[in-house]
């Protein structure tokens, strides 16, 4: 008869390699493009000389909302000291990786 192997225990992170701050700004953007979205299935477009309903109004801020977080997620991602280096997200911020996109750009 054929033995299955045990399996090896599951071991769960204890320290997250991001900040609380990246992970709030993270949690905030991804927050306000779920409303976003939600929000989007339930608005209806104004009619002339009439209001927008509630769920416009709450799309608007939201996709403002949102603006204010991708800004807040670079500028936290720009200056943090540890997590996923900005070069790796950002290419044009080292000369190498700048080559290596245009390379690919070229390429393709």
């Amino acid at each position: 008869m054929d033995q299955k192997k045990p399996m090896p225990p599951v071991s769960i992170p204890t320290a997250s390699p991001h900040s609380r701050l990246t992970r709030l700004v993270h949690a905030g953007l991804a927050l306000a493009v779920v409303v976003q979205l939600a929000t989007s299935l339930l608005m209806e477009k104004p009619k002339p000389g009439q209001p927008e309903n509630l769920f416009f109004e709450v799309h608007e801020y939201s996709g403002l909302t949102a603006l204010a977080f991708v800004f807040a997620f670079w500028a936290v991602v720009m200056t943090r000291r540890r997590g996923t280096e900005a070069a790796a997200l950002f290419p044009w911020t080292s000369p190498a990786r700048r080559s290596a996109v245009a390379d690919d750009f070229g390429r393709h």
